[in-house]
């Protein structure tokens, strides 16, 4: 979309951009979507799919298709060391961006910036990497804790305040489903896959984003998305977002009510 708002001309007769207009680009388009809750997207969707009806370039009774398409994310894949580095720090911009002099104080107490940015020798013992692992996270606890008073003394604006939470509730989670002590060791240690719970969070930067697979060969971490469409005219009929491990079949039974409620179609199959 980007591009062809750029370079198409046919793309930019459609939408009516000037042909000598090349300043769209993909932060435009996020600017937008950023601004507008998901019901106006489906308002917008289904306002465009009963122009389509009106122009009769559909048959009532068209069978309909569903499937789900993978889509990747921009986040990467972690360890759990890492994973809590990129919570601590994501939280840390969210406050740095409402408080900034707290900030600066909290990495002074913390040594933020040292924990996060400690390199271990890959060779190095198993010992000297759980004794960074437990240090990590006691600083994360330790920025939570301090967060936590934060939010119950301090009057924020509610947009840092509930982006803070939001924040700091994503790094809560990371270390509950991540961590644990051995009995009589104080020392935190990361928990066998075995132990994790089922769906974890996978990025604290795209928190919806997990872990899944197309085949025993191929992996992949992001989301999908759940299309149903007509089978002869190749229009789409509905669209959602699902997580990367959602059944193909969960979000079946809702999409297809939200397309017959808000289109006229009374398709005899749904393949």
């Amino acid at each position: 979309l980007e591009y062809g708002l750029r370079y198409n001309l046919a793309y930019k007769k459609f939408v009516g951009i000037p042909a000598n207009y090349y300043s769209y680009d993909h932060s435009s388009r996020e600017d937008f979507d950023s601004r507008i809750p998901v019901e106006v997207h489906k308002a917008i969707f289904f306002h465009i799919f009963a122009q389509i009806e009106d122009l009769g370039l559909i048959d009532p009774k068209e069978q309909w298709i569903i499937d789900a398409t993978h889509s990747l994310s921009r986040a990467t894949h972690h360890t759990t060391a890492s994973l809590i580095r990129q919570g601590i720090t994501q939280l840390t911009y969210a406050l740095r961006r409402a408080i900034r002099n707290w900030t600066d104080r909290m990495e002074r107490e913390l040594k933020l910036t040292a924990v996060i940015d400690e390199q271990l020798h890959y060779k190095a013992t198993e010992e000297k990497k759980l004794q960074y692992f437990s240090r990590l996270v006691v600083t994360a606890f330790g920025l939570l804790a301090r967060v936590d008073n934060l939010l119950a003394t301090d009057t924020l604006e509610p947009r840092y305040s509930a982006e803070i939470k939001e924040k700091a509730a994503v790094l809560k989670r990371i270390l509950k489903e991540n961590i644990e002590t051995n009995d009589g060791d104080e020392q935190y240690r990361p928990k066998p896959k075995e132990r994790k719970p089922k769906n974890p969070l996978a990025s604290a930067v795209d928190p919806d984003a997990r872990h899944s697979a197309k085949s025993d060969k191929k992996h992949y971490m992001g989301h999908k998305t759940q299309n149903v469409i007509t089978a002869d005219s190749q229009f789409i009929v509905n669209i959602e977002g699902i997580s990367a491990t959602e059944n193909d079949g969960e979000a079946l039974l809702e999409m297809v009510d939200e397309a017959k409620e808000n289109t006229r179609l009374e398709p005899e199959k749904l393949l």
